[in-house]
Parts: structure tokens; sequence; C-alpha cells
């Protein structure tokens, strides 16, 4: 299922339901009245209302590399652990995914160690974003609702409407081009560094002197406490990731049992058998010319030359089940 077709499934009452647990929105404006908290979440169900029909109604790219979005539900890394989780959202292309099955299972490594390599929407524009898929197995596990929030979410990032998101994205593109231009020129600093600045400019800058020695000691605690609160964020950024990767690779072994299952049906009604087809020649023959969904391919009859001859030959052996054609989108 395309994203586009998603949020046509989906009431934006929901959305902003899941919009709101999934996410605090009023980190922004914790020191704000209660007036203008109300009025910030009022804001909010209107921009999501109309970023839903924005997905809706907007030319939806489908590019030569699919894409597929992937929802996932992660630990908190703080110590001692309480238990909280967040979500995150990522893109994998489809093609190099099914690339990384077929070496692993040729090479016969675990999954854990064939890493996928996945990729940030955030900068994508919402044309883009409509044309790719969402994960079956996010849907089934977090429902349609908190998938379409979670995407709004990522595509809030850099702003809520169309001229503040091509400025922010090109403010950013150019903060990254004077990085690359520093790093290139040996002005590196590390993030340790730089807390230390920031910890030193507070502590300075603070008058009150009960909250400044405060600052100080606190300081001092998490640098003893630094090695404990590492390995204990190690272990839980591992767990995240080895079910993530476990995730996805789920998600394209399920697309590959249901082709395999398809072109059985097709082979069955063809009296034929069909030779065995890696995952990237079953990825693209799912994703290729016509971009036919699964449920089409099964319900549909979509038969190849050999078959139609097939059938002009022998008895029709599906007599209520016409065969009919579907048209490349």
């Amino acid at each position: 299922m395309r994203i586009q077709e998603l949020f046509k499934k989906v009431d934006a009452v929901a959305v902003a339901d899941a919009y709101f647990v999934m996410h605090t929105i009023f980190y922004p404006y914790e020191h704000r009245t209660l007036r203008e908290k109300i009025h910030a979440a009022g804001k909010l169900r209107q921009m999501i209302a109309e970023s839903i029909q924005g997905f809706i109604s907007c030319n939806a790219m489908i590019g030569d590399r699919q894409k597929t979005i992937f929802l996932f539900e992660e630990k908190e890394t703080e110590y001692p652990p309480q238990g909280n989780v967040s979500y995150s959202l990522s893109a994998v292309y489809d093609d190099q995914a099914c690339r990384n099955m077929e070496a692993s299972a040729m090479q016969e490594e675990s999954r854990a160690g064939k890493r996928i390599a996945h990729y940030e929407i955030n900068m994508d524009s919402m044309e883009k974003v409509a044309g790719y898929l969402i994960s079956e197995l996010c849907v089934k596990r977090f429902g349609e609702a908190a998938c379409c929030a979670e995407i709004l979410y990522h595509f809030f990032a850099f702003g809520f409407t169309d001229e503040e998101r091509r400025k922010n994205i090109t403010a950013l593109q150019e903060r990254l081009k004077t990085a690359d231009k520093e790093i290139a020129e040996g002005k590196t600093h590390s993030l340790e560094e730089l807390g230390e600045e920031l910890h030193r400019k507070l502590i300075d800058n603070c008058e009150d002197p009960d909250l400044r020695q405060y600052m100080i000691l606190t300081r001092e605690h998490e640098k003893r406490t630094a090695d404990i609160i590492s390995r204990h964020r190690m272990e839980v950024l591992k767990e995240n990731q080895r079910n993530a990767e476990e995730l996805v690779w789920e998600e394209y072994e399920n697309r590959r049992r249901q082709i395999e299952r398809c072109r059985a049906i097709r082979s069955e009604r063809a009296g034929e058998c069909s030779g065995g087809q890696s995952p990237s020649e079953i990825c693209t023959e799912y994703y290729g010319k016509y971009q036919i969904t699964l449920a089409e391919q099964i319900g549909s009859g979509i038969e190849g030359e050999n078959l139609r001859k097939s059938i002009k030959c022998e008895k029709n052996p599906y007599p209520n089940k016409p065969i009919r054609k579907v048209k490349p989108l």
C-alpha cells in the first residue's frame, strides 16, 4: 500500500490523537500560558487535517527505485531505565534490501551482521513521500493512524507549510556546506568539547549562587557516572537496532513468500512449473513496470503469454472467475 492510499483510509481526528500520544508537543511551549497551549494544540490539529488532504490530493511520484517506510518503537536510553519508549521512522530502498537478503542467504551470514541502509524522509517533498510504500507489518502492529502520525511528525520537522519547509531546508543545506568547508580546513570540534563549552557558559552566566553550585555538582556527577550510562546506552541502542533489522527482514521475507504464492497460483492455472528466482528478481517483478499490488496479482488473474496460449487450448478451470488484464499505472 502506498502512503497516499494510507492517508485516504484514516480519520484526521484519530491521526491527531495518535500524534499527541506519541510525541510531546508542548516542549517549545512549556513556559506558555494554558490558553496559548490550547491554541497551539488546535492549530496543530488543523495542520494535520490539511496535510492529510494534501497527501490525498497531490500527484504522487513513483520513482524508478521504490522506497518502503518503516515505523519503529524503540526503548529510551535514560538511566536508570524507566521503560519509556519513543518512535522513529525510516525509509528503505526495496531493491537494496532484496540484494542484501540475497547476499546474506548465499553467504550464510546471520541477519544481525548484515546492516540495511535506511534514510530520512524529512527533506523529501510531499509528492515523493506519497509515492512511497508503507510496511504492512508496521500497519498491522501500530495501526494506520499511528503510521500517518509519525509520517507527519517527520514531515513537519522543517515546518508546517511548503514555504517554511523550503526555507529551513535551504538554510540547513547552507550550514552543511559551511561545516564541510570547516572540516576540510581542519576546524573540527568533538561533541564532548562542545558540551563542556556549553556547560561553562551556563555556569559563568548563572547569577544565583545556589543554582550555580548545583550545576557544578550535577556536572561532576555526570562525569563520574558517564561510563555506566554509556554502557547502558550502547546496549539499548544495539537492541533497538536488532529489533529494527528483524522487522525489516520479516517485511521483505513476507513479500517474497507472497510473491511465490502468487506465482504458484499462476503456474497452477497455466499447468506449468516456474523456475526459482532470487529475491532481487522477485523484487523487480513486484515493483516493476506495472506497479501492480499483491492483491491485484492474486485476484485479477494476470497471466503471461504462455498462460494465455494454454487457456485458448484448455477448458477454463475457473468458469465463474473471468480473467482480466490490469492496465499499467
